[in-house]
């Protein structure tokens, strides 16, 4: 495999001075008035120049043909105009569109909002009552196993004097 190395130095643009500096303003002066270099600053270091040289330099780069100038007819600029304003119009209602869109969004969120905060409110409430069962019926089903209780024991104590009371009776009747 072979490798390209490109290696240039300064040698090898001794000859050609347009490459490594910049011309001055005679240099640019031709004789040929057709052919004009099309940037200034392609040329010419314009910040080293004094007003007068620029100015100069200018009138040459720059001639006053009239096929130079752009001419523009009536009919192209009302055609430009139309075409600007239906443009601006159409941004206009574009943004009119985007605008609405963003009104429905909001009245969308403002009644999702209502709905969830009407949800939230009425599980609190739903939660709070249900809690409220609860602890009634909690409180119910403690009341009935206390009496039950008591029921139970009451029973035992009449069974216990039952007891004795037999045990009594058979002890004399023996």
């Amino acid at each position: 495999m072979m490798k390209n190395n490109f290696d240039m130095t300064k040698d090898d643009f001794e000859e050609d001075e347009l490459l490594l500096d910049t011309p001055t303003i005679d240099e640019l002066n031709t004789t040929d008035s057709n052919t004009k270099p099309t940037l200034i600053s392609d040329y010419v270091d314009v910040a080293s120049l004094d007003d007068d040289e620029f100015d100069r330099l200018l009138n040459e780069f720059v001639q006053d043909d009239d096929t130079n100038e752009l001419s523009f007819s009536d009919d192209d600029v009302l055609d430009e105009r139309q075409q600007f304003e239906l443009e601006k119009q159409l941004i206009m209602e574009k943004l009119r569109i985007e605008r609405e869109e963003l009104e429905c969004e909001k009245r969308k969120f403002a009644r999702y909002k209502s709905e969830w905060e009407s949800l939230k409110k009425l599980s609190e409430e739903s939660f709070q009552a249900e809690k409220e069962e609860y602890e009634k019926q909690r409180k119910l089903d403690k009341e009935k196993m206390y009496l039950e209780t008591q029921e139970i024991v009451n029973s035992c104590a009449n069974f216990r004097e039952f007891l004795d009371n037999y045990n009594k009776i058979r002890d004399v009747s023996e």
